[in-house]
């Protein structure tokens, strides 16, 4: 089944021209705009990385940026909009976001101190999970544009959330391995999959995995 989405997605996202590759000129700004925590340009960025992959995005969808301690994002098709937690500018910010989901999951069981070296890797990595929760809800964007979960629903199956949420994430995955391509970005994805994501399911309750 996966083969075939992805089979899929390339016949109908397929580019009427060759897709522009990613470069270092690319990698460099985006890198340094999550450093910076500039929410728009890494918006920016990440439109030009599905447009890679052939996935292209109305001119008029935009951001509603909310605190960066705000949890909760999501993308309004009715409004082609997507809340999302502005990223963070100063070191001190990073310890109070990973303290709030903290809080949200493991009811304070996770200490982030012990996780990252200092407040300045904090905000990083806080500004790279906000990067990967943008680009998943641009992939739900993606799939109400294209219609991509149709192809993932079974004849008799209603195109449910847990459809979206597939499509949402793997393309999410797709965005992530392509930047991954470059050695800044693959540390920040190692770190967040095998130091954060693991501590803190290993903390969470059973009802919150």
């Amino acid at each position: 089944m996966r083969k075939l989405f992805f089979f899929l997605l390339g016949v109908h996202l397929l580019p009427s021209q060759p897709a522009a590759q990613l470069d270092k000129k690319y990698f460099d700004g985006l890198y340094n705009s999550l450093a910076y925590g500039r929410t728009e340009s890494v918006f920016a960025s990440l439109k030009e990385a599905y447009a890679s992959a052939g996935v292209h995005f109305p001119d008029a969808m935009i951001l509603k940026l909310q605190p960066f301690n705000e949890p909760l994002s999501y993308y309004n098709h009715d409004e082609r909009s997507i809340k999302l937690s502005e990223m963070m500018n100063m070191p001190e910010q990073g310890s109070l976001y990973w303290r709030n989901w903290s809080n949200v999951l493991t009811d304070n069981k996770w200490k982030p101190n012990q996780h990252f070296k200092d407040e300045a890797e904090m905000m990083l990595a806080g500004n790279f999970a906000i990067l990967g929760i943008l680009a998943h809800e641009m992939g739900h964007a993606a799939d109400y544009q294209y219609e991509i979960g149709r192809f993932r629903a079974n004849d008799n199956e209603d195109l449910n959330n847990a459809i979206k949420e597939l499509v949402a994430d793997e393309l999410a995955v797709m965005i992530m391995k392509k930047l991954a391509i470059d050695i800044r970005f693959k540390k920040l994805l190692d770190q967040y999959r095998d130091k954060i994501i693991t501590s803190l399911r290993k903390s969470a309750p059973a009802d919150r995995l």
